[in-house]
């Protein structure tokens, strides 16, 4: 079956022979492509898609006689657009144009780039990868084929590679002093380190990010990167460096407005130091959670730190406070209608305690 790509008809814009096309030819064509794209949208936005690619089909015949450069533009274009409405037969007609268009150029010819871009429109990640890799050899756009490398490599959850290009990316923006690319880039890898759960080469990056966005002022990403920072800190058991993040992100958050981020912040710090053993400490942060959520109205907030609290008392064999903290945290349960029966389970667990 012939492609709806393939001309099979004289076309009266084209010269009858093989010639070169004047400019007044070219400007003929082009405003008939343009033509055929403006009427393919509109049939698209009515729900005609069958007729909408049937333009477009004629708007690639008309891209041939443009040249290659322009043609791979459009087939990228109109494939993009026939992924986008799963168009599987449409993606392969404009996939099976651009592997023959790429047989015909070489390697190191400018197309390439324009062709991996193509292939990126129509989400055909493998093949874009391929050209880009090839190309970081002989082009001189390094940087656009590293960060198109970066792009599809976290599309396609391949964190090492991924890791690769954008640590060469920031080396390149730290040569030229790009602040900008460089906060860009060391964001990306915190997601890479973050994704691939390795606290220990997060960390470094981070700390590198709080110095830019502490000289960027850059408050409210500070509290989020800090209480990220505390979190890696914590999975790699440094108490003293994660417990010092979580009241940073505490304090610029507050100061901020960010009251829910700061409770969480104070919130990660105290079970921090309860899940190290360190209760008198833990209960002096708790005792400052309920302030917090007090002044919030943070209702479930209030109801979980009592708890906490409580079963610090219980830990500490200091059945009195638990059972008050106990209690407090009944009072909010009953406001909420909810983990009622809990607290009343537990009350009556820490009396049992009492009376023995």
């Amino acid at each position: 079956m012939a492609s709806p790509l393939e001309v099979t008809t004289p076309d009266p814009l084209l010269p009858s022979i093989d010639r070169p096309l004047t400019s007044f030819e070219r400007y003929r064509i082009q405003k008939a492509i343009a033509a055929y794209d403006a009427q393919a949208q509109a049939k698209l936005e009515m729900g005609l898609v069958e007729e909408a690619f049937a333009l477009w089909y004629e708007e690639l015949k008309l891209q041939k006689a443009l040249g290659l450069a322009e043609e791979i533009t459009a087939l990228g274009r109109v494939g993009g657009i026939a992924w986008s409405q799963n168009r599987p037969q449409e993606v392969q007609i404009i996939s099976d144009r651009l592997g023959l268009i790429k047989q015909k150029i070489e390697p190191d010819s400018g197309l390439w780039l324009s062709l991996a871009q193509a292939y990126q429109e129509m989400r055909q990640w493998e093949e874009a990868i391929n050209i880009y890799e090839q190309l970081l050899t002989q082009s001189e756009q390094k940087k656009l084929i590293l960060d198109n490398l970066g792009r599809l490599y976290l599309a396609k959850f391949d964190y090492a590679n991924a890791e690769r290009v954008y640590t060469e990316l920031l080396a390149i923006a730290r040569s030229e002093s790009d602040t900008f690319s460089e906060s860009n880039y060391l964001q990306k890898l915190t997601t890479i380190y973050n994704e691939i759960n390795k606290p220990e080469n997060a960390v470094i990056i981070k700390e590198q990010l709080v110095k830019t966005y502490t000289d960027n002022q850059q408050l409210k990403d500070l509290a989020l990167l800090r209480l990220s920072l505390g979190l890696d800190y914590q999975a790699l058991n440094q108490i003293a460096a994660a417990s010092y993040n979580y009241q940073e992100a505490f304090t610029i958050a507050w100061s901020q407005q960010q009251y829910g981020l700061a409770a969480q912040a104070k919130a990660h710090q105290a079970n921090l130091y309860h899940s190290s053993g360190e209760l008198t400490q833990a209960l002096t942060i708790y005792q400052q959670l309920l302030e917090i959520y007090q002044q919030s109205y943070d209702l479930y907030g209030l109801m979980n730190t009592y708890d906490q609290i409580a079963k610090i008392y219980t830990e500490q064999n200091n059945y009195a406070q638990a059972l008050t903290a106990f209690q407090k945290g009944l009072e909010v349960a009953k406001s909420l209608n909810y983990e009622q029966a809990y607290f009343e389970s537990q009350i009556a667990q820490i009396r049992a305690k009492l009376t023995e």
